[in-house]
């Protein structure tokens, strides 16, 4: 009896202090982006550009100068022209163009990264105006739109180096016939083919910690995000290396899934959307054969506006009331009939 009286209030403060971690509003992060924030995500996404750029040469250099500056002189000559005013840069819609021009292949055609700093505009300005989630929504809108438009366009790339074309990411040799593995180091470092900022996962960590040092991002998305796709990599047999470090998947930790650290939420919100995210790219990848990390954020972004405790309960109960057994039942009643047959 003593025992019993000890361990029932003992674990009843363990669960309330449990339900109260994952229910608290976590204030880690920002709840808006100024000016000395976009400055930190300037700096530490500064590395990638440079590093792609001597990795694909001037071809590089043009295509991220062509996502920033086309978007900045669309948005001064409009303040210019229709509202007379000259508020100088727009360093957000700057920001979005840096991630746009990293998230694509330094052999994509010129005309194709016009029309996609086009949109990249467009959007920023008349659709997503005032939107916490403009800086890396937009980007991710226009990335998939015209990567499944022109999906063949999307998919050359440059062997770093040299101007030789490549069909192939490393992440794509998952589901190749043939055998070559790219050694771990490579990966790692970014000697390998790819879309310009998206090579270096050695850089890109640098710049994730940066940001979480800085409290621009909050560290349990990443987490979530990266435990969950290596686990199911895991369960499934892929390669854990390539998996993790072969594709864009630390772009996607990093600067992708940012946009919804900057909102003070319950903390269940944030874990939730890392594991929903990797889920999210293991299942499309093993779908879509091809890189689906920009998809599955995407995805997320839209389901989890939606997704708060109420509605989590209702659809709690919508499982925990479903006649499992009839269904089960039903079933084999069908099977006992074709075997009849």
């Amino acid at each position: 009896m003593d025992i019993r009286f000890k361990i029932f209030p003992f674990l009843k403060s363990f669960w309330s202090g449990f339900k109260s971690f994952f229910l608290k509003e976590d204030k880690a992060t920002r709840t808006e982006l100024k000016g000395l924030d976009l400055a930190d995500i300037f700096i530490s996404l500064a590395p990638l550009a440079i590093f792609g750029c001597l990795l694909f040469g001037l071809r590089a250099v043009l295509v991220l100068l062509t996502c920033v500056l086309i978007p900045v002189i669309l948005d001064f000559l409009w303040e210019l022209i229709f509202k007379k005013e000259k508020k100088g840069v727009n360093w957000s819609i700057t920001l979005s163009g840096l991630i746009l021009g990293l998230t694509v292949s330094s052999r994509l055609n010129i005309f194709l990264v016009i029309a996609t700093s086009v949109l990249l505009w467009t959007l920023r300005k008349f659709v997503l105006k005032g939107s916490y989630l403009q800086l890396v929504f937009s980007v991710l809108i226009v990335r998939i739109v015209f990567g499944a438009i022109f999906y063949n366009a999307f998919k050359i790339y440059n062997f770093p180096f040299i101007n030789t074309q490549a069909q192939m990411l490393p992440f794509d040799y998952i589901f190749s016939a043939t055998s070559f593995v790219y050694p771990a180091k490579y990966l790692f470092f970014g000697l390998h083919s790819g879309n310009i900022g998206e090579t270096s996962v050695l850089l890109l960590l640098v710049g994730g910690i940066y940001l979480m040092l800085r409290k621009i991002i909050n560290p349990i998305i990443p987490c979530g995000f990266l435990v969950s796709v290596a686990a199911l990599s895991l369960i499934f047999g892929r390669s854990i290396t390539i998996s993790l470090l072969g594709g864009s998947l630390f772009f996607g930790l990093f600067i992708m899934a940012i946009d919804y650290s900057f909102i003070t939420t319950p903390r269940y919100k944030k874990i939730l959307f890392g594991i929903v995210c990797g889920a999210l790219t293991f299942g499309l990848r093993e779908l879509l054969k091809t890189e689906a990390v920009g998809i599955a954020v995407l995805i997320t972004y839209v389901a989890f506006m939606y997704i708060n405790i109420k509605n989590i309960k209702i659809v709690f109960s919508f499982f925990k009331n479903l006649n499992y057994k009839g269904f089960v039942n039903k079933i084999m009643a069908k099977f006992k009939q074709r075997e009849k047959e």
